[in-house]
């Protein structure tokens, strides 16, 4: 009986808590309305870096990494989640490029984040990466995404790249999740579409992968 009355008592002080942050949530300075896959939702955002927001949701808030949120004309990629029934909290980082490819008669394109230990984001389209040419690409993971295999080749800025890693394992949870591929400084053919950043996949390029 004592332990069922401290239970409620604690449960009647979540419940008073999450009244109090609901109610004094949009008075916050850094109150703003983000769109996470095209829901409206209220945050509180914080810059961690300049690429780099720190969300804190309204009491009892669930979303899921993977997902993609807009805000001030950005898309960004939720890459953390933390789960609260009073202070659910998000990451998103900035989505600062497209990895698109083609498949048969359709292409494929989505917002990603490219990252390299010496990357920096100039005009848009260019990249600074590591001595060994490797670049890490976060993506959503979907049915899309998870078709991409090891040696399949993708055009970011003026240079051409091939998968050399795949982890659909750490970021990934109940078919939800980020994408991690690796990806190496491969050699560009002619019948490569720098202009749409598509690469060739026609198997007329000399390359073999496909």
């Amino acid at each position: 009986m004592i332990g069922a009355n401290n239970s409620n008592i604690t449960q009647a002080y979540i419940n008073d808590t999450i009244l109090h942050v609901n109610d004094m949530f949009s008075s916050s300075p850094s109150f703003k309305v983000m769109d996470f896959d095209g829901v409206q939702t209220d945050a509180i955002i914080s810059h961690k870096k300049s690429n780099v927001l720190d969300i804190l949701l309204r009491p009892q808030s669930v979303l899921s990494k993977g997902i993609y949120a807009s805000f001030e004309g950005d898309t960004y990629l939720i890459t953390e989640f933390v789960k609260n029934e009073i202070y659910p909290k998000a990451t998103v980082e900035l989505c600062n490029a497209s990895i698109k490819w083609k498949h048969i008669d359709s292409v494929h394109e989505f917002k990603c984040i490219v990252k390299g230990n010496t990357y920096e984001k100039d005009d848009g389209n260019s990249f600074v990466t590591t001595s060994e040419g490797e670049i890490s690409i976060l993506v959503q993971y979907n049915a899309d995404t998870k078709t991409i295999k090891p040696n399949q080749r993708f055009i970011f800025g003026s240079s051409a790249y091939e998968v050399v890693s795949i982890d659909e394992v750490t970021s990934i949870y109940n078919g939800k999740g980020v994408l991690k591929l690796g990806v190496k400084y491969t050699s560009a053919t002619d019948t490569d579409d720098k202009t749409n950043q598509i690469a060739d996949s026609s198997g007329n390029s000399g390359w073999s992968g496909w």
